[in-house]
């Protein structure tokens, strides 16, 4: 696979190695990021304060990726990091779940706490960096504890912001949820492999329809998953330096071809 771009004269050509064995994965969970979701005791500590608008991770492989959430005004822009342990209530460990998800997840929840919910456009995004690396492969976890359910969203995209795949599962909540004593078990995963470079993803799902604030009023969101375990599969870009002779020559193929097409 060739990553295809305009060639000045004396420049380097990127050109991605396409070898298995130079990919690597690295994991970004949330077990080193400050919970804003910890319970202490009171009702006003169950619900999610929506302290955070944006996140920046290592994948410890070369790749930094930017976590925002999308939504039609800045209240559904907002989110939260969950201790699990922290809601002693459900159990001395807190609320139950899989051993691989620690003891910290992203938290969509927020807009339970003011009472609003968002139909449309209420997705998180990550988009991916890196100087000399490119993301090629993705996997996902996510999970709820409420009833009912509904479908889960993964949408890839581009270099260039073009949409490559969307896939699409149905998260069953009476299986994961409290039918089955509130056990956030087994966990709904995404994996995607992309023969095209990947720049950001998109990602969301129904889950929890529960009551709002106080035991208000029931709301509804698209955005309504607990989420873990993203591992990104990346794979090394090669610097190819190219003499200034064969830039020329790239530059005089481009204007034949133009000669061509006109004749």
């Amino acid at each position: 696979m060739r990553i295809q771009r305009s060639i000045p004269t004396g420049l380097t050509l990127c050109v991605l190695t396409g070898a298995a064995s130079t990919a690597v994965a690295g994991r970004i969970d949330f077990e080193t990021v400050a919970a804003t979701r910890v319970w202490t005791g009171s009702l006003a500590s169950y619900y999610s304060p929506g302290l955070y608008t944006s996140l920046t991770f290592n994948d410890g492989e070369g790749i930094a990726a930017t976590l925002t959430r999308t939504g039609i005004s800045s209240v559904h822009q907002r989110f939260d990091v969950i201790n699990f342990n922290s809601f002693t209530y459900a159990g001395p460990t807190g609320f139950a779940r899989p051993a691989s998800w620690g003891n910290r997840a992203l938290d969509p929840f927020y807009y339970y706490t003011v009472g609003q919910s968002s139909l449309t456009d209420d997705t998180f995004r990550i988009d991916f960096s890196s100087p000399d690396r490119i993301v090629t492969g993705i996997s996902i976890e996510y999970g709820d504890y409420g009833d009912g359910g509904g479908n889960v969203y993964l949408a890839i995209y581009g270099l260039d912001g073009t949409l490559i795949d969307t896939l699409v599962q149905y998260w069953d909540g009476d299986i994961g949820g409290y039918q089955t004593g509130g056990v956030l078990t087994p966990a709904g995963r995404f994996t995607y492999t992309s023969a095209i470079p990947i720049g950001h993803i998109r990602f969301w799902g129904e889950g929890d329809s529960g009551p709002g604030p106080g035991g208000g009023p029931t709301v509804y969101g698209n955005n309504s998953l607990l989420w873990d375990n993203l591992d990104i599969t990346s794979q090394p870009l090669t610097l190819i330096p190219l003499p200034t002779g064969a830039g020329l020559a790239f530059a005089g193929l481009g204007v034949l071809g133009v000669r061509r097409r006109r004749a």
